[in-house]
């Protein structure tokens, strides 16, 4: 049995590595239209096939827009979040196109204050983003601007995966592409050094060193410490930024501006207020947000699990963490 579910996995992994490389060769030679026209349709595919994604969006959407919008519309909302994130995912094939001659055809850069530009001209400074919209050209537009910067890669089970995406994240050797053991220790010597940084601010991580609690559409979770330490212990600025779809193929960049790290803030404080930057936004184009993610994995003890989405689940780990930061959720009603 276990020699035959050994051949099954190296055959899946042959399969999936001669399609990406499939799709690493051709896509960036495509018309960016047609590559548009191709994420509709397997963004549609893929809402219409992955049935356990759709069960886990429709359960954020139920426990965040409750009064907002009916079922008709959260299904909607979850074909759009399919069809959005096929996209970004088909840009990082693309992307391979993009030049500092070419980029400006395809990317709209705009800063809110003069702040934010003058921030991303030194770039000294710790970019936050979440998995909203084009969140994967914005790295690589950021490289190809002159902005390079170090961040933390994504291992796929598959170890081929792994190196082709490094690879494509990389934008061409401009961006550092690190492993996550050890990596903050890196990251927090690369921004000492002068360096900037890339961290997400919509992560859900287990309970522990690694993690701070997060309030997110007023539901607790527990969000990575990353961007809050770095901030903390180097005194960078943080950049806000979000990368949203446009008509045509277009990206438009928003940087907002800089997050300073203030005398009394704690690494919990500053991924709060990270976060905060970004839920705005989120409610006002909610097809542009992951809701395929169990963003509340983890919810309190004394909660009501009806506040919670249905994969949510008690972890003693979770009170501990709340408890750790002074927090005491409102208990349950009684029933």
């Amino acid at each position: 049995m276990k020699r035959r579910m050994t051949l099954w996995r190296n055959v899946r992994y042959a399969i999936e590595t001669t399609m990406v490389k499939t799709a690493a060769t051709v896509i960036p030679w495509l018309p960016r239209r047609a590559v548009c026209g191709i994420a509709w349709l397997l963004g549609t595919l893929a809402w219409l096939c992955d049935a356990g994604g759709r069960r886990i969006g429709m359960e954020n959407l139920r426990v965040i827009f409750a009064d907002r919008f009916n079922t008709a519309e959260r299904r909607r909302i979850i074909w759009g979040s399919y069809r959005v994130f096929t996209r970004t995912f088909l840009d990082l094939f693309w992307s391979s196109r993009l030049t500092p001659g070419n980029i400006h055809r395809y990317v709209t850069l705009e800063y809110d204050t003069p702040a934010a530009e003058e921030a991303m001209k030194a770039n000294h400074f710790i970019i936050i983003t979440a998995h909203y919209g084009a969140f994967e050209t914005a790295g690589i537009a950021k490289a190809v601007l002159g902005s390079p910067g170090m961040t933390v890669a994504q291992d796929f089970r598959n170890p081929a995966l792994t190196e082709i995406f490094r690879r494509l994240r990389s934008a061409g050797g401009r961006q550092s592409l690190i492993p996550r053991e050890g990596a903050i220790l890196r990251l927090l010597k690369w921004v000492k050094k002068g360096g900037s940084a890339a961290a997400l601010v919509d992560l859900t991580v287990k309970p522990g060193q690694a993690a701070v609690p997060v309030k997110r559409f007023g539901l607790w979770t527990s969000g990575s410490l990353l961007q809050g330490l770095l901030a903390e212990r180097t005194g960078a600025p943080v950049l806000p930024l979000l990368a949203t779809h446009m008509a045509g193929g277009r990206v438009h960049i928003r940087l907002m501006h800089p997050v300073l790290p203030g005398k009394d803030d704690t690494m919990a404080n500053l991924s709060q207020r990270c976060w905060d930057l970004f839920e705005p936004n989120v409610r006002d184009h909610p097809e542009q947000w992951m809701w395929m993610y169990r963003h509340w994995l983890y919810r309190p003890a004394n909660s009501n699990p009806a506040s919670f989405p249905c994969y949510s689940r008690v972890l003693p780990a979770f009170d501990e963490l709340l408890q750790q930061h002074g927090i005491q959720p409102p208990a349950a009603p009684p029933v």
